[in-house]
């Protein structure tokens, strides 16, 4: 296999070889071009559906995350946009401890799997939809960080990258402000020189498949209660 059969089986939505596909591209993933980064997010956008959303819900625009234990902006700030006005489509992977959507996954009545029709009727009713990676939407993805955390390779700058590139084709002209987490646990560099050069790499992907987006660094070195309650603030 090569990264383009593999880029292929997702973009053709063969989900019986998403796992092969995704530990190919694992074993690759650093030495990946900004090119190729941007050419793997479309594929794995391409594995679901792309959610057209009706012109009569813009602007539409989302805070996404690359993620970190103490992080709420994938909580809190989605919300705070649309009370501004605009509307939040929001498509989200699952965390390895307590994601954005793992916890609104808690409330009772909350539905984190949507088909597009109720996706869009959620967003209308209530400005925001928030769900999960599902066969509908970025499948492919969700193999890829489900190897990710089984290779130990979350950190990986470049998977990173493609995989929160992808959510926002799956719904086009979505406008995002990306809260880079620097730190041990925020996927995109452990300081902010490192995390500065890896979001180049990022925001050249994004620039490349025409994505309304920027990148803000935020301080999650040293979180005082990154894991508050749980066994692994003595890990952290």
């Amino acid at each position: 296999m090569n990264f383009t059969e593999a880029c292929v089986i997702f973009s053709s939505k063969k989900a019986d070889h998403f796992y092969r596909a995704c530990e190919y591209i694992a074993g690759i993933a650093n030495d990946l071009t900004v090119e190729e980064v941007a050419k793997l997010a479309i594929s794995l956008a391409d594995s679901g559906n792309k959610l057209k959303l009706p012109q009569r819900l813009a602007p539409v625009a989302d805070v996404p995350s690359t993620g970190a234990p103490g992080s709420l902006s994938t909580l809190l700030a989605p919300l705070l946009v649309a009370a501004g006005g605009a509307h939040v489509p929001k498509i989200s992977a699952t965390g390895s401890i307590a994601g954005g959507i793992d916890t609104l996954a808690l409330i009772s009545g909350f539905r984190p799997v949507l088909q597009e029709g109720d996706f869009i009727t959620a967003l209308e009713v209530a400005g925001i939809a928030h769900v999960e990676q599902s066969v509908d939407f970025c499948p492919a993805d969700k193999v890829l960080i489900d190897v990710r955390r089984k290779l130990h390779l979350m950190d990986v700058p470049n998977l990173a990258a493609a995989s929160l590139l992808s959510k926002k084709l799956a719904v086009p002209d979505t406008v995002a402000a990306f809260d880079v987490r620097v730190g041990p646990t925020g996927n995109m560099g452990n300081d902010f020189e490192s995390s500065r050069r890896n979001a180049r790499i990022f925001q050249k992907a994004g620039k490349i498949l025409q994505l309304h987006i920027r990148l803000i660094l935020t301080d999650n070195r040293w979180f005082p209660s990154s894991a508050l309650g749980r066994i692994e603030s003595l890990q952290l």
